[in-house]
């Protein structure tokens, strides 16, 4: 007797639980329509980082890579920024360690979680009154983070922070104490309340599909033991199975049909049978089955390249070594470099200026990013060229290539390098 597993699984109360009863849906269809509905904070985090497999190995790679850049602390002198020393200078000593708890690291990808997860993040500096410097950042969870403003204009200023503590208690704090980074949400909502916008809000159906997958997949395994059914088999004399036989079936399958340990396991009776595979059909089998394609979509929430997920169809050396490049200019720069604008605005240049009335500014060194090196040959290459046009001269490239400058006449003035054409010798001179 060929079994519904389609039917059955959906049966399932478990697999119902996204469906019934929660007022957190993106999207609640009514008739061919549908209505909109916001994630929020907790909800991206719950279901999204701590919920999905998926979303969690972006979202725990992009903070990393965000956070580990070659970050460094410069200061103004004259016309030009001069890179601080890291052991005496008080205001990157405050940049490095920002807390007793953290590093520069920890406290980054704290933050860049949030941000990739929730679309916003918030440092949180306080200081012990107005004109004094903070002693420490920290990074607050942005469900707990309530903003204030002045009016309900939706130009309308910030007036204050509030952070509303799980023991119930609220904590005020003032704008120069708070640096909130945030992706751009283009709602009302957005505008009157200052909240930025998840990158789960659009690809919440998608986090939902891969869930309800995890979980359809964990219950077809739990459930899916016993591969096989027996029923009587009649035969020429119509013998039917007996009462007892019948219950001994029915006990048997209800009480050691589930478990994965149980897979290719046969249930036997003495009465003639004849036995059933339980198969499942070939939609169901696709829908538990589309992994790959739930993770490439949850990459482009990010624009992560999802060779670097175990993508089965672009997991190869060269697609790598580009989508290590990608990451860095698609995801980790351009988080890094909201943050710099908004830390730098808020904490590190008013910091700076109290502390010693010095001007400061956060960089990225990329000449220290590897992966964003060209190759050795493309060095040599785009070096060549250089000299070429004259802009190098080639006691230059021979230094930049790690070798002894000549001293030969004209190795250390630039050139342009004369190009030699061939001479036809059938054409006339006067060709």
């Amino acid at each position: 007797m060929a079994s519904s597993f389609g039917s059955w699984l959906r049966s399932i109360p478990i697999l119902n639980r996204f469906n019934q009863g929660h007022s957190w849906l993106p999207l609640s269809f009514a008739g061919n329509g549908f209505s909109f509905k916001k994630i929020t904070d907790r909800q991206a985090v719950e279901d999204g980082y701590m919920g999905n497999l998926n979303w969690y190995a972006i979202v725990k790679k992009a903070a990393e890579g965000a956070a580990s850049l070659p970050y460094s602390i410069q200061v103004k002198s004259g016309e030009e920024w001069i890179e601080v020393d890291k052991e005496n200078d008080p205001v990157a000593q405050f940049f490095y360690e920002p807390n007793q708890d953290q590093t520069l690291i920890d406290l980054l990808e704290a933050a860049f979680i949030y941000y990739y997860t929730t679309g916003e993040a918030f440092f949180v500096a306080p200081q012990e009154a107005i004109g004094f410097n903070s002693k420490e950042v920290k990074t607050i969870p942005p469900e707990l983070m309530k903003i204030k403003m002045e009016t309900d204009d939706i130009i309308s200023n910030v007036s204050l922070y509030e952070i509303h503590q799980p023991n119930g208690s609220i904590e005020k704090l003032t704008p120069l104490e708070v640096c909130h980074m945030r992706m751009f949400n283009p709602s009302v909502e957005g505008f009157k309340v200052r909240n930025g916008l998840s990158p789960l809000q659009a690809a919440y159906n998608k986090l939902r599909a891969s869930n309800n997958q995890a979980t359809g997949q964990a219950v077809y395994f739990e459930n899916r033991g016993i591969s096989t059914i027996v029923s009587p088999t009649g035969g020429a004399a119509g013998v039917v199975m007996a009462k007892s036989d019948k219950k001994a079936i029915d006990e048997a399958t209800s009480q050691r049909v589930g478990g994965s340990h149980k897979v290719n396991g046969v249930i036997t009776v003495t009465s003639p049978v004849q036995t059933s595979q339980l198969g499942s059909s070939a939609s169901d089998m696709q829908m538990l089955e589309q992994g790959t394609s739930m993770l490439r979509e949850l990459c482009n929430a990010l624009f992560m390249p999802s060779e670097m997920f175990n993508d089965p169809d672009n997991k190869t050396h060269a697609n790598r070594k580009e989508a290590v490049k990608t990451m860095y200019h698609d995801v980790f720069l351009p988080a890094a470099n909201r943050f710099m604008r908004a830390y730098e605005k808020a904490i590190i240049k008013p910091y700076g200026l109290r502390e010693n009335g010095k001007e400061y500014r956060i960089t990225v060194d990329t000449s220290k990013i590897e992966a964003l090196q060209p190759d050795p040959f493309e060095k040599k290459r785009m070096l060549l060229d250089e000299v070429e046009r004259g802009v190098i001269s080639r006691n230059e490239y021979r230094e930049a290539i790690g070798r002894e400058p000549l001293t030969n006449d004209g190795m250390d003035e630039p050139t342009v390098q004369q190009r030699i054409y061939t001479v036809n010798p059938s054409m006339g001179e006067n060709s």
